[in-house]
C-alpha cells in the first residue's frame, strides 16, 4: 500500500488548487455559480459563513493535512489564513499556498 503522506508532500500548486475547488463546490454547492479562480474570496465571492468555513477547513484537513505522524496545528493554520495585515479577505490562492506550506 502506498504512503499517501509522501504523495501529498509532492502535490503541485495546481493539484492543490484543483482539490480545493472540488472541496469548495462540495461544501457550498449552491453558492458557487461560476468557475472558481485563485483570486476569488470565500466571503465576498461565495458568501461563506462560519459554518461553511469550518466545513471547508475540516475537509482541507482531511484531504491534504491529516497525518497521524505529523499533527497539524489547525489553530495556527486558521490564524495564518485569516490574519492579513491589510485586512483583505481570504482568497482561494492564499488557502492553496497555506496548504502547500503545511502539507
Amino acid at each position: 500500500m502506498k504512503d499517501l503522506t509522501v504523495e501529498i508532500r509532492h502535490l503541485s500548486e495546481n493539484e492543490i488548487f484543483t482539490g480545493l475547488k472540488e472541496i469548495i463546490c462540495e461544501v457550498a454547492p449552491l453558492k458557487v455559480f461560476a468557475e472558481i479562480k485563485p483570486e476569488d474570496s470565500l466571503v465576498e465571492d461565495f458568501a461563506f459563513d462560519s459554518i461553511d468555513t469550518m466545513q471547508l477547513l475540516l475537509k482541507i484537513r482531511e484531504r491534504f493535512l491529516d497525518n497521524e505522524d505529523m499533527p497539524i496545528d489547525i489553530d495556527g493554520f486558521l490564524k495564518e489564513a485569516y490574519s492579513d495585515c491589510e485586512g483583505k479577505p481570504v482568497t482561494v490562492r492564499r488557502l492553496c499556498r497555506l496548504i502547500a506550506d503545511y502539507a
